[in-house]
């Protein structure tokens, strides 16, 4: 089951900042942390919640945001480990098992509540623990329609996700390219790395390992469709306490959206 949820909680999983030129930045040791994030909020009922074992992995992923009915809604993400990794993954609408080849997450099968499939996913993770590739082959594809997606993850010498190229295939067609994320202006501080956050929860994986100060998103002709900036306050250990985040290139104007992180 894709972990994709309303943008606000998709941004929020990850720390950007902006600022007028990229400084180095500071690797960080991949699976290891000296604080954990416990709640990323942007509002009365807008917030992520992250809860933990007693082993430090997390369990369980929650957000609460402002549906247009004017209540709020939840979703949420369970995690359930099995010698130490994760082995699946239970949200309101299905679930995702994990499956791991000489110890490495290899692929993640999603399916429905009733067990229909939705998708497989095959994953390229190299020995950085970075997500290079993820295929995924949807079970019941619309007539006509996308039977196959495809995402290639490029990196900088520093560890940071730089690079998301997007492609489609639909039936008896080969994979075409749709669109790109290109991450940049990156600080020198450190990110939580509750998760990481690509079309799924992937244990152990590293995207990022400072926080990208802008995103653009193009589409294959190059035309930048939006452009998200982010500007940060930080405290003594260098994790964010605050991300501005500015919505910019869209005809209308965006009010600014101020999240608030508290750590465990």
């Amino acid at each position: 089951m894709r972990l994709r949820l309303l943008s606000i909680a998709l941004l929020g999983i990850f720390t950007f900042t902006g600022c007028t030129k990229d400084p180095v930045p500071t690797p960080a040791v991949p699976g290891i942390e000296s604080m954990k994030v416990k709640e990323i909020r942007n509002g009365v009922n807008d917030y992520q919640q992250f809860f933990y074992n007693s082993n430090g992995q997390l369990i369980k992923y929650q957000v609460e945001f402002s549906s247009g009915t004017g209540q709020p809604s939840t979703y949420y993400v369970n995690l359930e480990y099995t010698n130490g990794q994760v082995s699946k993954a239970t949200m309101p609408s299905g679930f995702s098992n994990y499956i791991y080849t000489d110890g490495k997450l290899s692929s993640i099968e999603s399916f429905t509540n009733t067990g229909a499939k939705i998708s497989s996913a095959a994953l390229i993770i190299n020995n950085k623990q970075q997500l290079v590739e993820m295929k995924e082959t949807f079970g019941n594809p619309i007539p006509g329609g996308v039977v196959e997606t495809k995402v290639i993850y490029v990196y900088n010498e520093q560890g940071n996700l730089i690079r998301k190229d997007y492609y489609t295939r639909e039936t008896g067609s080969q994979f075409v390219y749709t669109e790109s994320s290109i991450f940049e202006n990156y600080d020198n501080k450190k990110i939580p790395q509750a998760f990481a956050r690509a079309e799924f929860f992937l244990p152990n994986c590293v995207l990022m390992v400072n926080n990208p100060g802008r995103i653009i998103s193009k589409s294959a002709n190059g035309t930048i469709n939006r452009i998200d900036r982010f500007e940060y306050q930080y405290n003594t250990e260098g994790y964010p306490t605050q991300r501005i985040w500015y919505v910019e290139s869209v005809p209308n104007p965006v009010t600014p959206i101020t999240f608030q992180y508290t750590y465990w």
